[in-house]
């Protein structure tokens, strides 16, 4: 069985987009190892407890895991998604200009965050929800479906939509030979790449 390790909980981008990788790949045996950080599916790969990583490419540890670890982790494959529309969520009772949760930096040019007064960076769409509904942010960049869960609490103030993100797959070895390219020379972006080009 193949073991995943992700960005958690269950309820975040990288475990959706896990699952679609995996029907992607015709992969029906799989399990998610879901993480708090990279860090620790770093460790879990290099351990032996996790086969490969699923990481967005726009989240905050991406240069991180990627850089640091070269030598010991590999890029393997990549491929492109959308994945839960986000939007400006706000309690109903809160300050419009209050405490705005958000993933910084990778979600910080998504909307204008100058009207809060105050940004407060939370490592995890579902956990700026989780401080919402308790009480911590008056607003949040996060996934819409929490205020169609929590109406009496949550409102959708901006809908933002849901990006086409890169996803990097890493393993513990390489996937091609010094100087090769890997990648769907068939695939619909060399498509329209080529289309452009006239070919």
């Amino acid at each position: 069985m193949l073991r995943i390790a992700t960005l958690g909980p269950s309820s975040t981008n990288h475990a959706l987009v896990a699952h679609r990788y995996m029907a992607f790949a015709g992969i029906e045996a799989y399990e998610l190892h879901l993480v708090t950080r990279f860090a620790e599916a770093v460790q879990a790969v290099l351990e032996g407890q996790a086969d490969i990583i699923l990481q967005c490419a726009v989240h905050p540890e991406t240069p991180e895991i990627l850089g640091s670890n070269f030598r010991r982790l590999f890029a393997i494959d990549s491929f492109i998604t959308d994945s839960q529309e986000l939007g400006i969520i706000s309690r109903k009772d809160g300050d419009p200009r209050g405490k705005l949760g958000i993933l910084l930096p990778a979600n910080g040019s998504y909307t204008d965050v100058s009207r809060w007064r105050e940004l407060v960076n939370v490592s995890s769409l579902p956990i700026i929800a989780d401080k919402l509904l308790a009480g911590e942010l008056d607003a949040g960049l996060t996934y819409t479906r929490y205020a169609a869960e929590h109406p009496d609490i949550l409102q959708v103030e901006e809908v933002i939509g849901s990006p086409d993100d890169v996803w990097i797959v890493y393993g513990r070895a390489r996937a091609g030979r010094s100087g090769e390219t890997l990648g769907n020379a068939e695939g619909a972006g060399i498509r329209q790449i080529r289309r452009l080009a006239g070919q």
